[in-house]
């Protein structure tokens, strides 16, 4: 998941959130990774040779993995939708 990149600063002056959503963009994407590092076992859960019950941990974090991507995804289409605004103002009126 590659996280979004840092808002320039006329970025902020048209939408000061970009701030905060780089900021929570780059936790989620350092979570994400030590989530997986911490259980490996999330990438196998899928797999149907995979013979045992993983524990609770790994459930959790297989599910906090998967919101996060969804978060992401969200944040980034947000972004977009700020980014197609900023366009439509630069269109002169006429």
């Amino acid at each position: 998941m590659p996280t979004l990149g840092l808002p320039r600063p006329d970025d902020l002056h048209n939408a000061p959130e970009r701030a905060a959503l780089a900021l929570l963009d780059a936790a989620l994407a350092v979570a994400r990774a030590a989530l997986l590092a911490e259980n490996p076992d999330v990438a196998a859960l899928g797999d149907p040779v995979y013979e045992r019950d993983p524990p609770p941990t790994t459930l959790l974090a297989a599910r906090l993995v998967a919101r996060s991507d969804a978060l992401h995804d969200l944040l980034t289409r947000y972004l977009h939708a700020l980014d197609d605004l900023d366009h439509k103002d630069d269109d002169p009126p006429f």
